[in-house]
């Protein structure tokens, strides 16, 4: 067990170090959908604790606050399931190297692990900015690992990247709200409050679309 954690942390520090051989080992290897899968699993995970209320739990009922996590989550997996389809329909309408939808979750997975880090948002004052450091690393990430899997050079792929980010942020904004509209009216139905507004709040993504 201890070693296959050092293993998976080995993995995870080639990748943020940005090493394009620890990054093709992984994509070829025939554990490397694991690894990448266990990234996205830790890094909603780690991303639900940093836009949580954690470091107020002891002002909050233990029901509000475990709601509040659950909310979260919902919004941090429609986020990552939006992020996934959206590129992989992206390459195939460009044609860049026809992949199936499990390459495209190995190499979005592998870029995705710089968000193992996003618990830190959770500091005050300084947590907007590591959230804004951490998410430019993923796109740097993300872009290194496409770049792998295609041979190819960062500059080539940048531009399939560039509108694949865009395209994904804007299906954030109509997915963040219509998620936010439904679960205000499930949690007004369910404990007669509506929760959402305190999750905007600890959201920044969700207050910098203007929906405080």
């Amino acid at each position: 067990m201890i070693d296959q954690i050092d293993a998976f942390l080995a993995a995870v520090g080639g990748i943020l170090h940005l090493d394009p051989t620890a990054i093709q080992t992984l994509q070829t290897a025939p554990y490397g959908l694991s690894v990448a899968i266990w990234i996205l699993l830790l890094g909603t995970v780690s991303d639900v604790l940093g836009d949580s209320p954690l470091l107020f739990i002891k002002r909050m009922r233990p029901g509000r606050f475990f709601l509040a996590i659950a909310i979260e989550a919902v919004l941090s997996i429609a986020r990552l399931a939006i992020a996934i389809l959206s590129f992989w329909i992206l390459l195939l309408v460009l044609n860049l190297g026809n992949p199936s939808l499990e390459r495209v979750v190995l190499i979005l997975g592998l870029g995705y692990a710089p968000m193992l880090l996003s618990i830190l948002m959770v500091i005050p004052s300084a947590g907007p900015l590591i959230g804004r450091v951490l998410h430019a690393w993923t796109i740097v990430t993300i872009l290194a690992s496409l770049a792998v899997a295609l041979s190819a050079s960062p500059w080539q792929v940048l531009g399939p990247c560039v509108v694949a980010i865009l395209l994904i942020l804007l299906a954030r904004r109509w997915s963040d709200r219509v998620s936010v509209l439904v679960l205000s009216r499930i949690s007004r139905r369910m404990v007669g409050v509506d929760v959402m507004q305190r999750t905007r709040t600890l959201d920044p993504r969700l207050v910098m679309s203007g929906r405080t």
